[in-house]
């Protein structure tokens, strides 16, 4: 499996499984990544500041260079770091 890795400040970072991904979209200025499987399960990419389609758009394209490659990880280059990622 690989991951998606999301900066938080302090030199931190988040891994974002880049398996399953059925949505990623734009909710209220966060990025939610839905994923399907026994259950469907949303992440919520909350950022330091507001982040816009272009964020998005740079999820969807650091999982499309991991492309299925096990233990593989891309930085998604977003515009404002990551303040805390949530699962639902």
């Amino acid at each position: 499996m690989g991951y998606v890795k999301l900066e938080k400040a302090a030199d931190a970072f988040d891994l974002l499984p880049a398996e399953n991904v059925a949505m990623v979209k734009l909710d209220s200025a966060n990025i939610v990544v839905t994923y399907l499987g026994t259950a469907t399960l949303n992440i919520t990419i909350v950022g330091a500041s507001s982040y816009t389609q272009a964020d998005v758009q740079a999820v969807i394209n650091a999982i499309d260079v991991i492309n299925g490659h096990a233990g593989a990880s891309h930085a998604a280059n977003l515009s404002s770091l990551v303040a805390s990622s949530t699962y639902a």
